[in-house]
């Protein structure tokens, strides 16, 4: 019989992600409407609050590649101004997650 206690549970994990999504933005004249999809290495770590209760603190890094249309608004109608497509290296995820846990 192997008993675990708490105070041996590990608490950090470190794994890979995947994501995809679409934009779209105008902050000035022109905007952007694209797709966009990367991936990289994710890690974080559990903080256990009480018994129901965790915070999940979690950072990510490797690349999201994005795919998009530049465009202008002209009398309400969005005018395409060219493509582009853009690579972006670096942190593309952090988060902290409030976690409760109904069933034990």
């Amino acid at each position: 019989q192997r008993q675990m206690c708490i105070k041996n549970r590990k608490r950090g994990y470190l794994g890979i992600m995947y994501h995809m999504g679409e934009f779209n933005y105008k902050l000035n004249d022109t905007g952007k409407q694209g797709d966009l999809m990367g991936g990289g290495i994710t890690g974080g770590y559990l903080l256990q609050l009480n018994r129901a209760l965790s915070l999940d603190f979690s950072l990510g890094i490797g690349c999201t590649h994005a795919e998009y249309d530049k465009y202008t608004v002209t009398d309400g109608v969005r005018v395409k101004q060219g493509k582009k497509g853009k690579n972006y290296w670096g942190v593309n995820h952090a988060g902290i997650s409030l976690i409760w846990a109904i069933l034990k």
